[in-house]
């Protein structure tokens, strides 16, 4: 009984450690920004770290984001993953990734859509480990109509 007990606490602490909390935007907002934390990092235990954002937007939207990826361990590399869709029970669908490679420095992932107008209603902000360590510091959006 006490194994299944630890197993249902230590398979509860995974789920909370991995899912991050996804952001609602107001109507009238159009900037967004996620400062990182302790735990915003990938690595032994959690190899995928993500944020997703709801738009609350009725129309069409251009959007500029970047994300601010830092080696915990020199050496480190992730995968900076940016997913879209429209409902929310839909399934994720890839827009743009950049492979980042550590350095010892702070990296800024850019992603930018100004040409024609994106009708997600929601964005995901992903970090896949590839090597190392890495830390999650800063994500910023700003959208446009």
């Amino acid at each position: 009984m006490k194994k299944i007990i630890f197993l249902l606490i230590a398979i509860i602490s995974l789920a909370f450690t991995t899912a991050q909390a996804q952001a609602l935007l107001s109507a009238d907002k159009y900037f967004w920004e996620y400062k990182g934390n302790a735990t915003d990092t990938v690595g032994a235990t959690v190899s995928v770290w993500q944020s997703a954002v709801q738009l609350n937007k009725v129309d069409g939207l251009f959007y500029n984001a970047k994300v601010k990826v830092a080696d915990v361990v020199a050496g480190a590399g992730a995968r900076v993953i940016m997913e879209g869709k429209i409902f929310a029970d839909d399934a994720w669908t890839p827009i743009d990734s950049v492979t980042w490679y550590g350095g010892g420095t702070d990296t800024t992932v850019v992603f930018t859509h100004n040409t024609n107008k994106t009708y997600h209603r929601y964005l995901n902000f992903k970090v896949r480990r590839t090597a190392e360590k890495a830390k999650v510091s800063y994500i910023g959006l700003s959208l446009k109509k």
